[in-house]
């Protein structure tokens, strides 16, 4: 069990109770709560170490420090067999006629004092209910006063506290806050913050010491709770002492003598300033996880941290000490895809949806979900031609927390995510990284990169009106969130927002970032809510050169890897040149505003639309053209977390306010001719993906025309279906699709540098038609015409291009977006004896839709357009294969 174990005799003697501290040391605030710790090691106290967290090591401890009244206060303490001999001394002015130390034990709170009459010297006395003992201390010279005590090893940790009363008048540390002599605990170092491995004890003992830093610019007190996983779910608690285990606004100690640490669990209770108005938000009741925590421990769900009287610690969210030593995961000969940005094809996918279907197909449904699961189907991403796949947050989430919702434990991958050795069990923390990084190796393997979504706007720990105070906010409020001029936490998202440019916010996203760089090798990043990367603090007023962003840019290894910002709310970044702009110092891809709408409303005809549909095919320069290269521009149509590409063709009443319509019939239909419309209208949209300059992204599930009914909310998610790829019409109709958007991907790898210039203006390369090659379209009108056309005038949205190469490879594209049919004719070939020939045409059925060698047509001959069709023609020598 979660215990340090106490001699009989001496726990029979131990006494409970709050110290009235001394005039001149300030009460620490807030009210701590009941230790049961205390309460269980006495009922189960043993001379044996047998079940112990751990046992004190050997060593000699010594501290210094400047009392109030000039003098110097040196405490000293010392292993010899089975108890410390602690030695404390004074130094101070001559002439002193009486000298006594006012001393207790502590192990939980310095206001906690335990009386040990045990331990106490001889003519020591006793404040019956305080748990403070009264010893003189003997002159060893004139202006030096000495005492020795003897304390059982098996109290171990805990902390004398003491004051030195001289000639009646009580002196504390320069400070005010009482001297101490730590047992078992040293001062231990403020960096690295989180928890690290200090030292092994000997050999024979098996024991470990462990260094516990943290940051709190405004707490007054601070414990650590240790509970070993799967016992009874009490937690031993240790208090940091103000005065010797912090620097600076850091906590910090040693713990020594853990036995077997990979099974211990921790968390923090801090304590503070109960006002909100000066910021605080600390609730001394609740456990927190550490900021810092690099592996979750086990736990089948995640609780609020408030301890009840039957409630044990693996309801809270708690790090486990695992993460202190190396999992010795053998990478092999693992080398980074590192594919230029013009060259990726991003998949966006959430992980546990994309395996947890049943139709999976696996042997074993325990790997379902998972990161094992993500290998399994690692040879069907490769088959498409996806080298990227965009993972939403995989870091640890809060009890209840949706898919969508944000992470907790920002360093620590989630457990959900990793597979158990046998059904019914929970995976080790160890087992979770592992699993991760053996995923990001095979798809290395396969030239596949692994992208993170990552998410530093808001938290799941509420907001003021609907508190959960899981960890930074019971941590420091006033430095890690957002406050408004009236002291309330800025809200974003219906939830409390970071603030991401105070000093000590940076640090941790910066400490954030190259942990899953170096530990995970993860190939770049996506920031989620990007526009909370540009608030200031502490109010979070747009900046235009917020400190994260650049630090971020010019950081010698985050610059080394990819950097996505996904602004979920333009109007809340800065304004750059009359416009709310990301600003990029150009190590910045992102995500297009615009690309998706513009494309969706083209697509299904909306007059006046081709200007801007151009405009996005084109790589929306007018931002990205600000030092940027077209490839910066990501460019989706439809995201995983909106509504999918099936469903934008055939629902037009959705639960956002996304561009849909329903092609005249809301949801599934039966009939023939409207599904040929609806499938069209989706391949048209795949290629206008693949043929656009920038990034393509594609949504999990689209390749193969999944459907959520028309719901986009997170609850309503639904898995990957491997069924539509299997036998049927539903497997005939996602493996048509799924081929179809195989081969444009080959397709566009086939026309890289005509398709995606390295640099902008992309003019001459790119000229515009109308149905006649010789006509430019009408930008101006709501709809495409050209002057001198046949009778009937206008030909609604319709739209062509035609990119011109040197290598006896140009392209044509047209778009029909109208409901009737359109004759154009492509312009004439660069190349003297090359002809056209037919790569895709949507309006037709699988496997002539598209294929690569393309059916050659006649020279000069016009091409049929179907309504909402799009065509795509390439040139190439005449008899070439």
């Amino acid at each position: 069990g979660c215990v340090v174990t106490t001699s009989r005799r001496a726990m029979a003697t131990m006494k409970t109770a709050r110290f009235r501290p001394p005039i001149g040391r300030p009460k620490p605030r807030g009210v701590p709560s009941r230790n049961p710790c205390d309460v269980w090691a006495a009922s189960t106290a043993s001379k044996s170490h047998g079940g112990a967290i751990g046992r004190a090591s050997t060593g000699v401890q010594q501290a210094r420090f400047l009392a109030e009244d000039g003098g110097h206060v040196h405490s000293r303490v010392n292993k010899q067999g089975n108890a410390y001999v602690v030695d404390m001394s004074y130094v101070g002015k001559e002439g002193a006629d009486d000298v006594q130390i006012h001393w207790g034990i502590y192990r939980r709170s310095p206001d906690e004092w335990i009386g040990v009459e045990d331990v106490a010297p001889e003519g020591s006395s006793f404040e019956g209910g305080q748990g403070a003992t009264r010893t003189p201390m003997q002159r060893q010279k004139d202006g030096m006063w000495n005492v020795t005590t003897r304390v059982p090893v098996e109290l171990a940790p805990i902390t004398i506290s003491f004051v030195i009363i001289r000639d009646g008048k009580f002196i504390a540390a320069n400070s005010g806050h009482n001297f101490c002599a730590p047992i078992g605990i040293r001062r231990g170092s403020p960096a690295p913050l989180g928890v690290s491995l200090a030292s092994k004890g000997p050999a024979q003992d098996k024991t470990y010491a462990v260094n516990f830093a943290l940051y709190s610019e405004s707490a007054t007190g601070v414990r650590v709770c240790l509970g070993r996983q799967g016992k009874d779910g009490k937690m031993l608690e240790v208090a940091f002492d103000p005065l010797l285990n912090k620097t600076g606004r850091i906590w910090h100690m040693t713990l020594e003598g853990l036995k077997k640490p990979h099974t211990l669990n921790y968390g923090f209770r801090v304590s503070g300033d109960l006002s909100w108005k000066h910021g605080g938000r600390f609730d001394p009741a609740a456990v927190l996880l550490d900021p810092y925590c690099k592996l979750l421990a086990p736990r089948p769900h995640v609780g609020r941290g408030v301890l009840s009287e039957d409630e044990s610690f693996e309801s809270h969210p708690m790090g486990s000490l695992s993460q202190i030593f190396d999992d010795d995961f053998d990478w092999e000969a693992d080398c980074r895809p590192d594919i230029p940005l013009e060259g990726l094809v991003i998949y966006e996918m959430n992980l546990e949806e994309f395996t947890a279907h049943s139709s999976n197909g696996f042997a074993d449904e325990v790997i379902s979900g998972t990161f094992p699961g993500v290998i399994e189907k690692a040879d069907y991403l490769e088959s498409i031609g996806i080298n990227a796949i965009l993972l939403e947050p995989i870091c640890g989430r809060a009890k209840g927390a949706s898919l969508g919702d944000p992470p907790l434990a920002l360093f620590a991958p989630d457990g959900r995510f990793a597979a158990s050795e046998k059904h019914g069990e929970l995976p080790k923390p160890h087992d979770v990284s592992r699993q991760l990084k053996r995923m990001v190796k095979e798809l290395h393997k396969r030239g596949i990169e692994v992208l993170l979504q990552v998410e530093f706007g808001p938290t799941p720990e509420g907001t003021d009106s609907a508190p959960k105070t899981l960890g930074l906010r019971g941590i420091d409020a006033k430095t890690y969130y957002l406050q408004g001029q009236d002291g309330d936490l800025v809200v974003l998202e219906n939830a409390s927002a970071l603030s991401c440019n105070s000093p000590a916010a940076r640090q941790l996203i910066l400490d954030c970032l190259r942990h899953w760089v170096l530990e995970y090798r993860v190939d770049g990043f996506c920031f989620r809510h990007a526009e909370a990367l540009t608030r200031g603090h502490p109010h979070g007023a747009p900046d235009p050169r917020p400190p994260i962003v650049e630090e971020i840019a010019f950081d010698p290894l985050l610059s080394g890897v990819k950097l996505f910002a996904d602004p979920w709310n333009r109007s809340g970044l800065p304004e750059l040149a009359g416009k709310n702009l990301f600003p990029h110092w150009k190590q910045y891809s992102e995500f297009s505003p615009s690309f998706s709408s513009d494309a969706r409303e083209f697509t299904r005809g909306a007059a006046g639309s081709a200007s801007k549909f151009a405009h996005a095919l084109c790589g929306t320069a007018d931002i990205f053209s600000d030092g940027r290269r077209p490839a910066h521009c990501l460019n989706a149509i439809a995201r995983y977390i909106g509504v999918p590409l099936a469903d934008v063709v055939s629902y037009a009443q959705t639960e956002t306010e996304e561009v849909t319509w329903n092609n005249g019939v809301e949801g599934a239909a039966a009939d023939g001719t409207l599904l040929a419309r609806r499938l069209s209208q989706v391949k048209m949209m795949f290629l206008v993906l693949f043929l656009s300059q920038g990034v393509p992204v594609i949504a999990m599930g689209d390749e193969t025309g999944q459907t959520r009914r028309g719901s986009s909310r997170a609850l309503k998610r639904a898995s990957f279906r491997w069924e539509t790829l299997g036998g049927g019409d539903a497997g005939k109709s996602g493996k048509d699709l799924q081929r179809f958007v195989q081969q444009a991907i080959l397709f566009r790898r086939k026309h890289l540098q005509l398709l995606q210039p390295e640099e902008f203006p992309l003019e001459p390369a790119i000229k515009w038609h109308s149905p006649d090659p010789d006509h430019p379209p009408n930008w101006e009108g709501d709809a495409c015409s050209w002057p001198e056309g046949p009778e009937s005038g206008s030909f609604g949205s319709f739209l062509a291009f035609s990119i011109l190469a040197t290598d006896e490879h140009d392209l044509y594209v047209a778009f029909n977006c109208t409901t009737h049919m359109v004759e154009a004719r492509p312009p004439l070939t660069t190349s003297p004896g090359s002809v056209w020939r037919r790569i895709a045409d949507t309006s037709l059925p699988s496997p002539k839709d598209i294929t690569l060698d393309g059916e050659v047509l006649q020279s000069g001959a016009a091409v049929h357009l179907a309504p909402s069709s799009a065509l795509v023609l390439e040139a190439s020598p005449a008899g070439a294969p």
